[in-house]
């Protein structure tokens, strides 16, 4: 983080750990559990699950978020993490701790992996499962989602790269053997553009 210390998760466990770099003391949060899914499962399943500890990594608990690779703003006061199974952010502030939850647009279908974090404070995030980049504007609390040009990228990681005034993010694609990059238009961009086609 901003501070230098560091941050990690532990998916199958809903954990998150920050290793204080002064203090070389470590501390631990638990993600909140999905509580729609828990709130599905009859009296018999949850009876069921009480002797199912721990969990294996390929077979969580049904409410599980599973956090993944998370992603820190460096000139902000925030961690953010992708819950992949949760269909949502992680927000954690790291000077409190305090931890909350940013629904995705379409929690069910939409599950992030990785999580970047830019100059102005959008939180960058590949959804693995739906050929889908996702931005959140952390300020405004407004997402905005880009369909990838390929199918069955099952992408799983995510980085960007904030050069010369631009931003490109690169995403590669785990399937399809491709590395899509996305470069975002500025203002100036469309301005320019739009004078373009009003010429035409």
């Amino acid at each position: 983080d901003k501070d230098g210390n560091a941050w990690w998760v532990q998916m199958k466990i809903d954990k998150v750990v920050k290793g204080d770099a002064a203090s070389g003391k470590t501390s631990e949060l638990t993600v909140p559990e999905e509580k729609a899914a828990k709130a599905t499962m009859s009296p018999e399943q949850a009876k069921m699950y009480e002797t199912f500890s721990p969990p294996d990594f390929n077979t969580p608990y049904p409410w599980s978020q599973a956090p993944r690779r998370l992603g820190a703003d460096k000139n902000g006061d925030f961690v953010w993490i992708g819950n992949s199974f949760g269909g949502t952010l992680a927000k954690v502030n790291v000077n409190t701790s305090e931890l909350t939850l940013v629904p995705l647009p379409n929690p069910e279908a939409q599950q992030p992996y990785q999580v970047a974090v830019d100059k102005g404070h959008n939180v960058w995030t590949n959804l693995w499962s739906t050929d889908q980049i996702a931005k959140y504007d952390s300020i405004a609390g407004k997402w905005t989602v880009f369909d990838l040009p390929t199918r069955g990228t099952e992408s799983r990681y995510i980085s960007i790269l904030e050069k010369d005034g631009k931003l490109e993010v690169a995403v590669p694609y785990s399937r399809t053997r491709k590395v899509a990059v996305m470069t975002q238009r500025s203002e100036s961009d469309l301005q320019a553009l739009k004078a373009q086609a009003e010429r035409q």
